[in-house]
């Protein structure tokens, strides 16, 4: 199918009963500012039919948002093993479900296949994305990649824009069901957090050590909290990344509270809802507890905060803008074994300052 006028389209003029599939495989932060724009499509389409293709495991993010009708779950681990297994996943999930539109959220060159194929009438990519004859129609988004642009959610909310959705307010939005906070108590009660407890969140783990912080001023801050305030402080991380709060632990005075490892994506959301603040750096758990409420301070290096920052009034961004800054994805040789100069410029004692400060 040849290129469509933009110009010529708008959203609200899809049929009423529209099937729309909007694909967002990865990154949990994306995952997260991109449960804003379901609402925005619901609100221009009540009637249409919304599903959302994504990654195992991060489904949990989307799970029970009451403007998804469906999720369409992408196992890479088990599909992508088998060529036919992908064709397979694209015929019977995609291609054979009758959609629409497809909107290409991701950019990717999977999710470019996944779009030229799925037989839609209207399929939307970005315009300078590099994989454009997967798409018929294509939207030009000022980027959010470099320190002038602007945010990560308003890029993706530009999208819609380009389309002619209406935009009045946009949030990102992640459900709790009662059993998710019944889980949550329950992981707490486990390390000897009782439901009248305070706490708070550290969030110390990075993929990637050029992005790491000292662990033992992670392990004052802990302290402080824990010894002059009264706070419960919880360390959690990803996937194989408890050797990182470990660390961390061998600089501590105080007693460690680790959930290492022990949470899902919900337990996590469901424990920041109850939480005084969140530390952590530029990361997924950043946008996730922005979107769940809690007051997040968080440690940028190698990325500049505007286009990254969590959203809302009530964080704070801890930035050292050096001549090398921003270095995102190539930091200097110097810097790739951790100790990166612009985190190691934070100091412990300025994040709690700041913090005090805030009143969380």
């Amino acid at each position: 199918m040849s290129s469509l006028n933009l110009k010529d389209f708008r959203f609200h003029n899809l049929p009423n009963k529209a099937k729309i599939l909007i694909i967002r495989l990865r990154s949990l932060g994306d995952l997260v500012l991109n449960t804003a724009c379901y609402k925005i499509v619901k609100e221009d389409l009540p009637s249409c039919e919304l599903s959302v293709l994504v990654e195992s495991p991060l489904q949990e993010v989307i799970g029970g948002n009451p403007y998804v009708d469906n999720i369409i779950v992408w196992d890479k681990d088990k599909i992508r093993s088998s060529i036919i297994n992908q064709i397979r996943f694209i015929n019977y999930n995609i291609r054979r479900q009758g959609y629409d539109m497809v909107l290409d959220m991701h950019g990717g060159p999977r999710s470019a296949i996944f779009t030229f194929f799925s037989k839609a009438k209207y399929r939307v990519g970005l315009e300078d994305n590099r994989r454009g004859l997967a798409y018929n129609i294509k939207v030009k988004v000022k980027s959010s990649s470099s320190s002038t642009t602007i945010h990560a959610l308003e890029f993706q909310i530009g999208i819609l824009k380009g389309l002619g959705c209406r935009v009045d307010h946009a949030r990102p939005y992640i459900h709790i069901s009662e059993d998710d906070r019944l889980k949550a108590d329950s992981l707490l009660k486990g390390v000897g957090i009782a439901d009248d407890d305070k706490i708070a969140v550290i969030h110390p783990a990075v993929v990637k050590r050029h992005n790491e912080w000292q662990p033992d001023k992670f392990a004052l801050i802990a302290d402080y909290y824990q010894q002059q305030r009264g706070l419960n402080i919880l360390f959690t991380c990803g996937p194989n990344q408890g050797s990182q709060i470990e660390r961390i632990g061998r600089f501590m005075k105080s007693n460690l509270i680790s959930l290492a490892e022990k949470t899902t994506i919900k337990d996590l959301a469901s424990i920041l809802q109850r939480s005084k603040f969140l530390l952590c750096h530029n990361s997924g758990p950043m946008h996730l507890g922005a979107a769940m409420g809690v007051p997040v301070f968080a440690l940028f290096g190698p990325v500049y905060p505007t286009g990254w920052r969590p959203l809302g009034d009530k964080h704070h961004v801890f930035y050292k803008p050096l001549p090398c800054s921003p270095c995102a994805p190539y930091p200097l040789k110097e810097c790739r074994e951790g100790d990166a100069e612009c985190k190691k410029q934070i100091s412990a004692e300025e994040v709690i300052k700041v913090i005090e400060e805030s009143n969380v």
